[in-house]
């Protein structure tokens, strides 16, 4: 153990500020580990919205990584990686903690040189998982594999994500599951809930209408395109309004996917703060992921009893077990999401019945084990 005369300095790094799990991921771990840390954040540039840094501007030393981006771009990466030493030579963190693929990658390779920190890795999903390429899954499963032997540790969220971690990463890599976890969270009743949103799209909703919502970030990986289809294909849609919550690179192209299929009820109302007060509104939550770490939003449905519709990737089968904690269809199978919608405006009865279990598992997940657990992983470091 070093020296407790001063407080081990702590880096975080990620590759974008815009508010999604791996931001919360860090921001909770900063808010509560911050009288016991030196604590730093990187972030890169490449987004306009950098919520996290907005969030953390009072609390950390922020540093802008302004070569850092998510998309593969040789020059920048070369650049990051440069630009990543030498924040490392200023800061001397103790512990370097790296979350998300890019960050990770680059993060690691830019520790060779600097023998003095560890080196964290947070697995937020593996992104060879990601509807990409053949080619850009082969080769970013070599650079998981490759930049590991600079890892000490990596931390995976799931059993499903652990046994991946375990078969990539090099010999003296440790893989340390830690679960993300919430707190709990006070909940806007129903009726105040759905007015909020009635209010977001000026529109009254009849009494005997069925909601679906979903809570996600509007990329790719979250699977809309497939969602707008399988609703287009739902025996009772037009008894059904469907909310989605959240800003991404995708709206434009799934705006017009639902102007061809002639959607009317589906509302795309961009980010809302606190989302997560509003899930009473939804009798059903859907999050149709084709990739995914350990959702917060679906152990949020969980623990506010609202059933869940998700697909079987990531670490989403260790919470979401099929028509017992909720329905778990397969990705990108536009048919089996279909069905499940069908269940769940026809069968709403099962559905809530599956949500006392589900709040159990949710129990589980506590914020505080989360921290504790990753508190332990980093003074064992030291």
């Amino acid at each position: 153990m070093k020296s407790q005369s001063r407080k081990p300095t702590l880096l975080y790094v990620i590759t974008q500020g815009h508010w999604g799990g791996a931001q919360m991921y860090i921001y909770s771990l900063i808010t509560a580990l911050n009288d016991d840390f030196d604590i730093h954040i990187a972030i890169g540039a490449g987004e306009k919205n950098n919520d996290l840094a907005h969030k953390l501007a009072k609390i950390v030393p922020i540093h802008e990584l302004h070569h850092l981006n998510r998309a593969i771009l040789p020059i920048h990466d070369i650049l990051a990686i440069f630009e990543l030493k030498k924040l490392y030579k200023t800061i001397k963190p103790d512990i370097i903690h790296l979350n998300s693929t890019k960050a990770g990658i680059l993060g690691s390779v830019a520790s060779a040189v600097f023998k003095h920190a560890k080196v964290v890795y947070t697995a937020h999903g593996w992104v060879f998982h990601e509807p990409i390429s053949k080619m850009k899954k082969v080769l970013y499963k070599a650079l998981e594999a490759y930049s590991s032997k600079y890892k000490d540790t990596i931390i995976t969220l799931s059993p499903q994500d652990s046994r991946i971690g375990k078969q990539l990463a090099k010999k003296h890599t440790t893989i340390t599951e830690i679960p993300i976890g919430i707190a709990p969270a006070k909940l806007l009743a129903k009726k105040d809930a759905q007015d909020v949103l009635q209010k977001k799209i000026g529109k009254k909703i009849d009494n005997d209408t069925f909601w679906f919502g979903t809570i996600a970030n509007l990329y790719k990986t979250k699977g809309y395109d497939v969602y707008l289809h399988a609703i287009a294909e739902m025996k009772k849609k037009d008894e059904c309004i469907f909310f989605c919550i959240g800003d991404g690179p995708e709206k434009e192209y799934l705006v017009t996917i639902k102007k061809e299929l002639h959607l009317k009820n589906v509302y795309f109302v961009g980010t809302i703060d606190s989302a997560r007060t509003l899930l009473n509104a939804f009798d059903t939550f859907v999050l149709p992921s084709k990739k995914e770490g350990l959702p917060y939003t679906i152990l949020e449905a969980m623990h506010a009893e609202v059933p869940v519709i998700t697909t079987n990737v990531g670490g989403i089968p260790s919470l979401i077990t099929h028509k017992e904690t909720g329905l778990c269809v397969e990705p990108s199978n536009t048919k089996e999401l279909t069905k499940a919608l069908d269940y769940a405006k026809d069968y709403n009865d099962h559905m809530k019945s599956y949500t006392k279990t589900a709040k159990e598992v949710s129990k589980t997940h506590s914020l505080e084990n989360m921290i504790e657990k990753t508190r332990i992983l980093y003074n064992t470091l030291l």
